[in-house]
């Protein structure tokens, strides 16, 4: 499982950071986006606190692992926000009917 942050209640909202970085990039907005809804900031494969992808890290692989994270926690069909990578990783949640 991709090492993460959950907090708030409401309809699940997924944070995916972009290159370089990790889930505490969120941190200034967490607790203004947690006062309506249930808010999921995770660290991508090999950054963080979460172990790389055991094959070469494409768009594709990297939607594919939020994707099981999202199943994981049970939640069904959130939104998804993402800044630089983790914006290509929310289109691509989206194109596949995953978010």
């Amino acid at each position: 499982m991709l090492n993460h942050t959950r907090c708030g209640r409401g309809e699940p909202l997924v944070l995916v950071h972009g290159l370089g970085s990790q889930w505490q990039v969120w941190r200034p907005v967490l607790e203004r986006l947690a006062a309506d809804r249930e808010v999921v900031a995770l660290d991508l494969p090999g950054f963080g606190g979460s172990a790389p992808l055991p094959n070469e890290p494409t768009v594709a692989a990297l939607a594919r692992a939020v994707a099981d994270l999202v199943a994981e926690l049970g939640l069904d069909h959130p939104h998804v926000a993402g800044n630089s990578l983790g914006g290509a990783i929310a289109l691509e949640l989206a194109r596949a009917g995953l978010a």
